[in-house]
């Protein structure tokens, strides 16, 4: 019997959720997580001639009904990048939905770092300084707004037109007082969140400029390359991955996903394991305190993992459901595509 499943593309997904969506979806996906729902590190595969990799990560979501998986390729002379999203029903096993994982992902990224600020950051933060300025910068801002009544970001890229225009998009689009800075210091001193979402191989900002008080979202890179220093792991009093697993990695493909500067700091003995402070699906649940006062640094580390991913995929399969959005496609089951299977 040939079953059907829902496929879902950019055009389908494009304004099927606002950024509260992406952000309720993603708290509730890691207060699941805090109560033990089950979540893999990333892992990838790379080759070097051509240049190409592919990662991947599933979660489990039982109190949501789903499980799914995130797997994308990144290759090509212009090194683009192609994202999909499977999804399934937990209680059957069967798969419900695919959808194309490439529009949303700087917003069910920028939840998660929303999700973070929320806990982490102190309740009055307005400022914002912003190192990066890809989809994932914007998507970072989309979310933020929804947790935090952030009123001035400061923007810092390498490229001085890529700052200036990214200041101005953001100004008309999300009504933010924006300002373009000759410098990643700038963005760092005086303000209460720091948000990097960059390509960079080395660390972007210099670690001993965090401030009392600070909360930084480490979006980024991950593995060899980190946008994170030793003196900003050091500093931290509370850091937090979004999952532990994924700082140190168990093997050779999640490797290339690791915490890379949570791993510098320990290999130069400045910090051990207990460094650490929790995964943030801990705090999300309540089972850890987040921030306690309003002096401490806090640092969250996350390049993306199934738990907000897959919350996200339900939540916009269940509205697409609702608002008869998207293409059937048959599917077969296992059972039923082999002749003589009971």
């Amino acid at each position: 019997m040939i079953d059907k499943m829902l496929y879902l593309s950019t055009q389908d997904l494009i304004d099927l959720a606002d950024p509260v969506d992406y952000v309720n979806a993603t708290r509730e996906a890691y207060r699941e997580r805090g109560f033990g729902a089950p979540s893999n590190a990333p892992s990838a595969l790379a080759t070097e001639d051509p240049k190409t990799d592919l990662t991947g990560y599933m979660s489990m979501l039982p109190e949501m009904g789903y499980m799914g998986y995130y797997v994308y390729s990144v290759g090509g002379p212009g090194r683009d990048g192609w994202f999909i999203c499977p999804l399934w029903d937990i209680n059957t096993g069967k798969m419900v939905a695919i959808l194309d994982g490439s529009y949303w992902n700087p917003l069910k990224t920028g939840a998660s770092s929303a999700v973070a600020s929320e806990f982490l950051s102190r309740e009055n933060s307005k400022t914002v300084g912003i190192i990066g300025t890809s989809r994932v910068s914007y998507g970072a801002l989309q979310t933020l707004s929804v947790v935090r009544d952030i009123n001035e970001v400061k923007v810092y890229s390498r490229k001085s037109q890529n700052r200036e225009s990214f200041s101005t998009t953001i100004e008309n689009e999300l009504g933010f007082d924006a300002t373009p800075v000759d410098s990643s210091d700038e963005a760092v001193v005086d303000v209460d969140i720091l948000v990097t979402a960059t390509v960079a191989s080395d660390p972007v900002f210099d670690g001993s400029k965090l401030e009392p008080g600070i909360h930084v979202n480490a979006m980024g890179q991950s593995g060899h390359e980190r946008e994170l220093d030793i003196e900003a792991i050091c500093k931290a009093d509370k850091y937090v991955p979004d999952l532990r697993e994924r700082v140190f990695a168990h093997g050779v493909q999640e490797r290339l996903r690791m915490a890379g500067g949570f791993l510098a700091a320990y290999n130069a003995g400045r910090i051990g394991e207990n460094h650490i402070y929790a995964e943030i699906g801990d705090i999300v649940s309540g089972r850890i305190p987040g921030r306690t006062n309003s002096e401490e640094i806090t640092i969250f580390d996350s390049t993306g993992v199934g738990v907000e991913t897959v919350a996200c995929a339900v939540m916009l399969y269940e509205k697409a459901l609702e608002k008869g959005i998207g293409n059937e496609l048959p599917i077969t089951s296992y059972k039923n595509a082999t002749p003589g299977t009971k």
